[in-house]
């Protein structure tokens, strides 16, 4: 469509930048920030909204800055790395509130935002795609995988060993898995490490065989020797971690050790990617969560049991609940690693856990990006537990609940952004319910 210039106006959710068109139609666009004027492209069209991109900046925000990455505007991973880290933590900020205003009717006010220590090479772990002769990220909002070279918001390692996978790929031609027409093998290679430097890598395929396991086993410890080398069989393409595993090279976990703390963590589970920010939340939970040695805690969705043995010294019993065998049987171990015994863990989906519910006086939620259902809020309201701390990744799908929450007759006493996840539009956030 013709090009027309408009000026952006703020960001939104998603990644978005927001404007008006001429017509005051609003148009949600890929690029821009706000007060800037630019010129755009209208891609698609609807009654009442737009969708474009920017394809040239007029008048720059004094908050840009040149990104790091080569890859950014092509990798879907990064959507701010053009823009100062400060005004990254203010624009969250915005968007979480305007969430708030605009799908719970809430004014709300955030009253803590803790910035990463690191705004580079934070992550702890990353989930390569094969697509053909490429491995890399998707880019935003496709299918297409961009080959990365260098990925900034992980170790440099982890570009380390994708480089050396290509090569070992290429070098044994092993087949790399068609996601149109679901033949082939290689799908994903995902890299963990802990913050000692510890590393696992992990090979996931179609099939349940990996053709020239040994071979390439020896050539990637060849380079990596200390690497733990796992391989994940996944027949389904919607999540990368699942299915069985078998362990190629080293051990089957990689260890974390915190201030107070030990947690293994299997290759399938699933841990939070910056640990200095996790260690921050956890100890805000803590806090908001308001310990009681005559109380029972419940955490629900609780992992390897990262929030639920962080909060154990200051219950009288604490029970963790998920539905991922692999996980729980990792948060048991964990306990035990930890010598605590007012912990318990229960491998159960949480849907099927509410209809027994016991009584608790305080519940932890941190479910995926979807939130919860209907029928798990309505159960925990019933409890009446007198505190909830709800752990979101997603802000839409918080708004909703809290404001279901809020009807049922809870008060949304604080809101915290903890910023795991600098250069994107990722925002995680702790909202304190009480009674």
């Amino acid at each position: 469509m013709t090009d027309m210039k408009v000026v952006v106006e703020k960001l939104v959710a998603g990644g978005y930048s927001l404007a008006h068109l001429p017509n005051n139609k609003v148009v949600l666009l890929d690029g821009g920030y706000p007060d800037e004027f630019v010129e755009i492209q209208i891609d698609r069209e609807k009654k009442d909204l737009a969708f474009g991109r920017v394809t040239k900046v007029l008048t720059p925000s004094q908050k840009r800055r040149k990104p790091r990455c080569k890859h950014f505007g092509e990798c879907g991973g990064c959507r701010w790395q053009d823009i100062e880290y400060l005004y990254q933590l203010d624009m969250k900020r915005e968007i979480l509130r305007e969430q708030f205003f605009r799908i719970a009717r809430m004014d709300v006010e955030v009253e803590k935002v803790e910035a990463s220590p690191n705004e580079f090479e934070y992550r702890n772990i990353a989930e390569f795609t094969f697509q053909a002769r490429k491995l890399g990220f998707k880019r935003w909002h496709s299918s297409s995988v961009v080959d990365i070279k260098r990925c900034w918001i992980c170790p440099k390692t982890f570009s380390d060993i994708a480089r050396r996978m290509r090569e070992s790929v290429e070098m044994l031609n092993l087949p790399i898995y068609n996601w149109k027409s679901g033949e082939g093998v290689l799908k994903h290679l995902v890299i963990r490490q802990n913050s000692r430097g510890d590393l696992m890598i992990i090979i996931v395929t179609k099939t349940e065989h990996l053709p020239n396991s040994r071979e390439i086993t020896r050539m990637m410890a060849r380079y990596f020797p200390a690497a733990s080398i796992v391989h994940l069989m996944n027949a389904k393409d919607s999540i990368v971690l699942r299915g069985p595993y078998r362990i190629l090279k080293g051990e089957g976990v990689i260890t974390e050790e915190t201030d107070w703390y030990t947690f293994q963590i299997p290759p399938t589970a699933f841990f939070q990617v910056n640990l200095p920010v996790a260690l921050k939340m956890a100890e805000y939970v803590y806090e908001e969560i308001h310990p009681d040695k005559n109380a029972v805690l419940i955490d629900m969705y609780t992992g390897v049991g990262f929030l639920a043995i962080n909060s154990s010294h200051g219950f009288k019993k604490v029970l963790g609940v998920d539905s991922n065998r692999v996980a729980i049987k990792a948060a048991v171990s964990n306990a035990n690693i930890n010598r605590i015994r007012n912990v318990e863990f229960v491998n159960q989906d949480v849907e099927d856990f509410v209809t027994n519910m016991p009584e608790c006086d305080r519940v932890i939620l941190d479910p995926p990006r979807q939130g919860i259902s209907e029928r798990i809020l309505k159960k925990i309201v019933d409890r009446r537990p007198k505190r909830v701390l709800y752990v979101a990744c997603d802000t839409a799908s918080l708004a909703r609940d809290v404001r279901k929450f809020v009807d049922a007759g809870y008060r949304l006493e604080k809101l915290a952004i903890f910023d795991m996840f600098p250069q994107t539009h990722h925002i995680e956030t702790v909202a304190t319910l009480t009674m």
